[in-house]
C-alpha cells in the first residue's frame, strides 16, 4: 500500500484474482456491508473503552490534500488558502478519534458547503448525535442551515466551560476546545454523554463525549 498506493492488479499473491476482490469490494460498498462492518467495529471500540456503543457527540473538520496526476480532473480543485491543488476531505469523528462520516470534494469547496453535506449524512446515519464541535471555518449560514432544517440548535462555544482548555482523551491523545469566538456548536436541545459525570476518568469536557 504504502509503495503502490492501491491499485487492484498489485494485490499479493496471497489473495484471490484481483477481480474477484474488486467485485466482492464493490458488491459490499453498494449495498451497505462495508458501513456496517465498520459501524460495528467502531461500537466494539467504543464499548471496550467504557463508552456507549453509539456516539452522542462529533466533531467535524476539513483538510485539503494534493491529488496525484492520475486524479480525474473534474475531481480536483485549488485551495487558495492552503494553496493546495487536489482534493479535500470532511470528516465527522467521535470525540475518541474514531471515524463517523468522510466526505470527498474538490479542494475549492468551501469548508461551510462541504460541512452542510456532511452534517446531512451524519444526521441521517447516527441520529444519536446531539452535539457538534467544529471550528470558526464553519461558522455563519451553516450554522442557521442546521438549526433550520436538521434541526439543531446552536450554543456558542465561548459558554462552554473552560472553553480555552486542552483536554486529552486516552485513546485517541489530547484535543483542544473551540476558542471563544470560534462557530457556533449545534446540538439537540437534550443533554448528551458530554455531562462530566459520564465521562470516564481521564476525559472531560463537552469534547470528550
Amino acid at each position: 500500500m504504502l509503495w503502490t498506493g492501491c491499485p487492484w492488479r498489485a494485490l499479493p499473491d496471497c489473495y484471490p484474482h484481483w477481480r474477484t476482490v474488486h467485485h466482492h469490494f464493490a458488491r459490499w460498498a453498494a449495498d451497505g456491508t462495508l458501513a456496517q462492518l465498520h459501524a460495528v467495529l467502531r461500537g466494539r471500540m467504543r464499548a471496550a473503552a467504557g463508552r456507549a456503543v453509539t456516539p452522542t457527540a462529533a466533531v467535524i473538520d476539513s483538510q485539503s490534500v494534493r491529488a496525484s496526476d492520475w486524479v480525474a480532473r473534474a475531481t480536483k480543485g485549488y485551495d487558495a488558502a492552503k494553496k493546495v491543488h487536489g482534493r479535500k476531505r470532511h470528516l465527522a469523528v467521535d470525540t475518541c478519534g474514531l471515524l463517523l462520516e468522510v466526505l470527498i470534494t474538490p479542494a475549492s469547496t468551501q469548508d461551510r458547503d462541504g460541512g452542510r453535506r456532511l452534517l446531512w449524512r451524519l444526521r441521517h446515519d447516527l441520529p444519536t448525535i446531539r452535539l457538534v464541535w467544529a471550528d470558526a471555518g464553519y461558522a455563519g449560514k451553516l450554522i442557521i442551515w442546521a438549526q433550520q432544517v436538521l434541526p439543531w440548535r446552536s450554543r456558542s462555544s465561548a459558554n462552554a466551560k473552560a472553553s480555552t482548555t486542552s483536554r486529552s482523551c486516552p485513546a485517541a491523545g489530547s484535543w483542544s476546545a473551540p476558542s471563544p469566538g470560534s462557530a457556533s456548536t449545534a446540538g439537540w436541545p437534550s443533554t448528551t454523554n458530554a455531562s462530566p459525570n459520564t465521562t470516564r476518568p481521564g476525559c472531560s469536557g463537552p469534547w470528550c463525549a
